[in-house]
């Protein structure tokens, strides 16, 4: 569930009234308390921005390298599809991802019809699968084999973009992602917006009929 303000005018509107929006240092400093205070007890920061009981098995999961990321955040399982359902539903195929009206009259017509009501989407090229594996194996296991980074699977681009930020720290060995930027990651990947999690790509490349 994510609360879009910019879509919530009458939202938006009384709380502008009420509190100014906090500046993202303020928010990244916030969140460190709440890590901390979270860590400090029985809870394990899982990823970048999930907090779980120890022996839950998203925590599990992470210790023994099997965490998965998905639209919808962590999780344990691979699935080579992921299917959505309902207006603004998100729907991942293999290199296909689309969306459905988040209008629900227009959605709802659309199926009347015999049609999925789909509302756009995009085809993932080669340099966008290489910058989603990098960000997914950064998120999921802080870390990557800088050997494994030569691959351009892994988008070189991708990777210097994020070293210049501070945000991962290459070794010899291991390409691990800082204290600083296990808090920047999350901001540059958990945003809601369909263009920040798949880097930029033009939402509307796939249209449907």
């Amino acid at each position: 569930y994510a609360w879009l303000w910019a879509r919530m005018a009458a939202a938006a509107t009384a709380r502008m009234a009420t509190a100014p929006e906090p500046f993202l240092a303020d928010k990244l400093a916030l969140f460190n308390e709440i890590a901390e205070g979270l860590s400090a007890g029985p809870y394990t920061w899982v990823g970048l921005d999930c907090f779980a009981l120890t022996k839950d098995p998203l925590a599990v999961a992470q210790s023994e390298g099997g965490l998965r990321r998905n639209w919808f955040g962590y999780t344990t399982t691979r699935s080579p599809a992921l299917i959505g359902l309902g207006a603004s539903a998100i729907s991942e195929i293999e290199d296909l991802c689309v969306q459905s009206s988040a209008d629900v009259t227009r959605w709802q017509q659309a199926l009347q019809s015999g049609r999925l009501g789909l509302e756009g989407g995009m085809w993932l090229d080669a340099a966008t699968r290489g910058r989603r594996r990098l960000m997914q194996e950064l998120s999921c296991r802080l870390q990557v084999p800088t050997a494994a980074l030569s691959n351009p699977e892994y988008a070189p681009a991708a990777l210097d973009d994020l070293s210049r930020r501070g945000v991962v720290d290459r070794g010899p060995e291991m390409t691990r992602v800082t204290p600083a930027g296990r808090l920047m990651l999350a901001n540059l990947w958990a945003d809601a917006s369909v263009r920040t999690r798949w880097n930029g790509v033009s939402w509307g490349s796939y249209r449907a009929a």
